[in-house]
């Protein structure tokens, strides 16, 4: 549901294909500090590796 009085025009900031990239950007790069926190703190590998690949999958549909 868009609230724009009119509505945006295609590859333009307001998109929704361009929004819904803007979110998905910064969740990776917000779960990247939470990557590094967790490097910091010695976690296991395996959680490390786990937050890695939903990170790199938010970047992948952040760049679609």
């Amino acid at each position: 549901m868009t609230r724009l009085l009119e509505p945006a025009e295609p590859g333009t900031d307001m998109d929704v294909r361009v929004l819904e990239a803007y979110v998905n950007q910064s969740q990776a790069e917000a779960q990247e500090v939470t990557i590094a926190r967790a490097i910091e703190l010695k976690h296991s590998p395996s959680l490390i590796a786990g937050l890695c690949l939903e990170t790199s999958k938010l970047f992948k549909m952040a760049g679609m």
